[in-house]
């Protein structure tokens, strides 16, 4: 099955063993039509049990606000990133191995301290995005609309 995979996404990126073509550029009208449709279909599949349990408004409150964290490109390109390593470390033992081994043989500070408080960072960010009604302090920070 793997290979079935593999193989569908290098014929997906190289049809006929030629770069495929770059994907002509959507509009902003475009943009903001998609984007729509995506929350509705959002809105819509909210579980009914989740429905029951908080309630309609609040159920929907709640998905807004998910959904409204993952539209932000920033914060996506670094959950893409961390669920990455984490499916190589599961798909290969020795990176995870070898990984574990320089851990052991740094000694605590220099680009581990740096990558866990990048990691405190992220979810102090998402959690800010998740329950504060208020602009986050990342996006003035970096400039963000």
């Amino acid at each position: 099955m793997l290979i079935y995979y593999i193989h569908l996404s290098r014929d997906s990126m190289w049809p006929d063993g030629q770069l495929a073509p770059a994907a002509p550029s959507r509009s902003d009208e475009e943009k903001l039509k998609t984007r729509i449709l995506a929350k509705e279909k959002f809105l819509h599949s909210i579980p009914d049990a989740v429905r029951n349990l908080l309630g309609e408004r609040n159920a929907k409150k709640g998905a807004i606000k998910i959904f409204e964290v993952f539209q932000d490109a920033r914060l996506n390109k670094h959950l893409f990133y961390v669920l990455l390593q984490l499916f190589i470390m599961e798909l290969l033992p020795e990176v995870k191995a070898m990984r574990e081994q320089e851990t052991k043989e740094g000694d605590g500070s220099g680009a581990e301290a740096t990558a866990e408080s990048g990691k405190k960072e992220f979810f102090r960010t998402l959690s800010a995005e998740l329950f504060d009604d208020k602009v986050p302090a990342w996006r003035e920070k970096w400039h963000m609309k």
